[in-house]
């Protein structure tokens, strides 16, 4: 009975310090199977959206986990499909252009220390008083294609998922380059890759 007891004050004193420490911002790294160092792995798995030719549907990207599961389910069609993300990098100046056609991992990430996570896009550092988790490249889907998508930020090292580089086109990520109009140039430049940093504080 007393080794119950000081389990439980043991298990209350740790969740005292986690929250006393801070910890509990949220963030996905796409392009990579592991988090940076000071995060926990909440789980990891495969970048998946709309397909790039969908008319309509969700423009998210998703990480979705290694491990599903599934509930009732059917074979008729709920026209609302899941398709797997390939990296799109066809000119051979491109940065990251060894990834082309190669699928996408992903992983979730936790804090132990910091309550909040935020994507900056066109720095690959983070501003004043904020930690950088990882920094890479902006990518997104292509504006000629009919589906919408959001911007993700792949690593800047990233990896793929090994033994699929065979092109299936489903849901594809483009590097996003900046465009001069109401985006001021300078400091923008036009057409040059656009970078991105994961910071948190």
């Amino acid at each position: 009975m007393k080794t119950m007891a000081m389990l439980h004050t043991t298990f209350i004193l740790f969740l005292c310090l986690e929250l006393a420490a801070g910890g509990g911002a949220v963030f996905t790294r796409w392009g990579k199977t592991t988090c940076p160092s000071g995060n926990d792995v909440m789980y990891k798995g495969y970048a998946g959206g709309s397909h790039y030719q969908a008319k309509g549907g969700p423009g998210t990207t998703l990480c979705l986990p290694e491990s599903p599961i599934y509930d009732n389910h059917s074979t008729a069609g709920s026209r609302s499909y899941l398709y797997g993300t390939e990296y799109q990098l066809e000119d051979p100046s491109l940065p990251l252009r060894k990834m082309f056609q190669h699928d996408v991992p992903c992983v979730v990430c936790r804090s132990r220390h910091m309550k909040s996570a935020v994507m900056v896009p066109a720095r690959n550092d983070c501003f004043p008083e904020w930690h950088l988790e990882y920094k890479g490249y902006l990518f997104g889907g292509s504006t000629e294609h009919t589906a919408s998508s959001d911007y993700v930020c792949v690593d800047g090292d990233p990896e793929t998922i090994k033994g699929d580089d065979e092109n299936k086109n489903g849901h594809l990520l483009f590097l996003v380059e900046s465009t001069c109009g109401a985006l001021p140039c300078p400091p923008y430049v036009n057409g040059w890759e656009m970078t991105c940093a994961v910071c948190t504080k």
